[in-house]
């Protein structure tokens, strides 16, 4: 069994954290119901889990918490709410540095960014599929940046985050999946009135059904059978600041 408490985050929250002088890396993750499902496969140690900020994404997760628990709060989609990090990170002029996908997806990346939001520092990125653990901790502190923003995939990326959130210095560390591809141009997102309805999952697997059939066909049902039988002890918290 796993205890997974997720909480309404918006930019106010993003804003307490950078002005903040905590002395790590403060870390903020999706839940969706991939990572929940990872969570409780790892039988992650719940005081790993305790510090960490997260927040409810996918249909699947709103849905159980809407129609179990009761949750009454705006649908988050990650790549929205990381959207409106950069916004928020462009209009205070931060940093950032990249982690994940390959070389050519962050060259793309930073081109964008530096056109769409020209405030922003990108201060490093890195390569997430060869590199040297020590190295790219060493390669992130050197670079002085706000945020860390980490794409190696479902998985990896949390459990790189929970070994490693006390050796960084930025001041936000975040989970982003698939979100480089979408920043960088290379895959392109649901019409907009497919995502107001929130069926953006299902275009998804219409257009990458062979990289995620797996994923919902399997994912989904286990996840599930998993909060319904109590394996995973899902909930949520209010955030006294949350807008949402």
């Amino acid at each position: 069994m796993i205890d997974l408490i997720v909480k309404n985050i918006n930019i106010n929250t993003i804003q307490n954290i950078l002005t903040n002088n905590q002395f790590y890396a403060e870390p903020i993750q999706y839940l969706d119901f991939n990572v929940a499902n990872y969570f409780y496969e790892e039988s992650l140690d719940k005081n790993m889990l305790k510090d960490i900020i997260l927040y409810p994404d996918s249909t699947a997760v709103y849905i159980y918490l809407k129609y179990f628990k009761g949750f009454t709060n705006s649908k988050i989609t990650s790549t929205d709410l990381q959207n409106d990090i950069l916004h928020e990170l462009n209009n205070r002029s931060k940093s950032i540095f990249l982690f994940g996908d390959k070389d050519s997806v962050l060259l793309k990346i930073v081109k964008a960014i530096n056109i769409i939001y020209p405030n922003i520092t990108v201060n490093g990125v890195h390569n997430g599929y060869i590199y040297d653990n020590k190295d790219v901790i060493i390669k992130i502190n050197k670079s002085n940046s706000d945020v860390l923003l980490v794409g190696l995939g479902a998985g990896r990326q949390e459990k790189w985050i929970l070994e490693n959130r006390h050796s960084i210095n930025t001041k936000v560390v975040m989970n982003v999946g698939g979100w480089f591809r979408y920043l960088s141009g290379e895959k392109t997102r649901a019409p907009l009135f497919i995502r107001k309805i929130n069926l953006e999952w299902l275009f998804k697997l219409i257009v990458e059904f062979p990289r995620v059939w797996r994923r919902y066909f399997w994912g989904i049902p286990k996840f599930y059978y998993r909060v319904l039988t109590k394996k995973i002890i899902l909930d949520y918290k209010c955030n006294e600041n949350s807008i949402l």
